[in-house]
């Protein structure tokens, strides 16, 4: 195979993520209200002329939320590109505003008591967040008010990496590498009874990392980290979802499944893709169905894009 060509505005490319700090920048200087206008704008125009993220978003949608009807999927599409685009240009805000005036754009909080339960059970506390609404919300509000930590993983935009850990860190949150090194460091943490938030609806990079277990009813190749992080801290596990609403966010707390405590990784990881099912059932316009998460197949199954 041939190595991919690097281009002038290709993946990791010098003018690319100068583009992208500044255009960052540039969000940031806006109300949340104008940044949301240029976002739905902009997802608006990624729907009308059939961006590729418009097009998975529409398989996904269509065999997910079982939408058959050929104009309610167009509606369907469409709301869901306008949030995606909304997401984007919120990211000036979660990236750069005073943490103080992030966490002003939450206008209220669902369920509290159940995560200051868990909190008071002090074993440590996971809180599983799928991608929906502006998920980096989530993390900075736990972290000015908990200790929290959690794994960093680079992003794909390696020049961008500075100022989002940075971003987070800025917030108050704790990052370790994903590695065996930081995983013990986490273990330790939560065994002393910190928080530690995790995105766990993405599969992972390699097969042997994760199972297919069931995701909106299809075979989803599902991280086991979650089950396993459970399993050996003794850990008490909570669901949140960040929903944007017209004027900020709502954040939701929402409890797990009990099967989500099991000894068997296999019944643990099929609770957890259920849970968050529940949590997606808030918004579904707001999840992020532009991400492949069918990607990788069972063996023999026909392929899902």
């Amino acid at each position: 195979m041939k190595p991919r060509r690097k281009t002038l505005l290709g993946r990791n490319s010098p003018v690319r993520t100068v583009a992208a700090t500044l255009l960052v920048r540039l969000l940031a200087r806006l109300s949340l209200t104008n940044a949301r206008r240029i976002g739905a704008a902009a997802g608006w125009l990624s729907w009308r002329f059939q961006s590729r993220a418009a097009r998975i978003s529409a398989i996904n949608l269509s065999r997910c939320l079982h939408i058959d009807d050929a104009k309610e999927l167009q509606a369907a599409t469409r709301r869901a590109m306008i949030h995606a685009g909304q997401s984007g240009a919120e990211m000036g805000a979660m990236f750069l505003w005073p943490p103080e005036r992030v966490l002003e754009t939450i206008e209220r909080v669902e369920n509290l008591a159940l995560l200051e339960g868990a909190i008071a059970q002090d074993r440590g506390v996971v809180i599983f967040v799928p991608h929906m609404g502006n998920w980096e919300l989530m993390g900075g509000y736990l972290a000015q008010r908990w200790e929290l930590m959690a794994l960093y993983r680079p992003p794909k935009e390696k020049g961008l990496e500075p100022m989002i850990k940075a971003a987070r860190e800025r917030m108050g949150m704790h990052t370790v590498a994903a590695t065996q090194r930081g995983m013990v460091a986490l273990f330790r943490r939560l065994q002393k009874g910190a928080l530690t938030g995790i995105l766990p609806d993405q599969q992972p990079k390699s097969r042997s990392g994760g199972i297919f277990v069931p995701f909106f009813g299809h075979a989803a190749h599902t991280p086991t980290l979650p089950a396993r992080i459970l399993q050996k801290t003794g850990s008490v596990a909570v669901a949140g979802a960040v929903v944007r609403s017209p004027k900020g966010f709502v954040l939701h707390f929402l409890p797990v499944e009990e099967a989500i405590y099991s000894a068997d990784t296999e019944t643990a990881t099929a609770a957890l893709n259920r849970t968050l099912e529940r949590c997606i059932a808030l918004a579904p316009e707001q999840y992020n169905w532009s991400y492949k998460r069918f990607k990788r197949r069972p063996k023999g199954a026909a392929k899902f894009y």
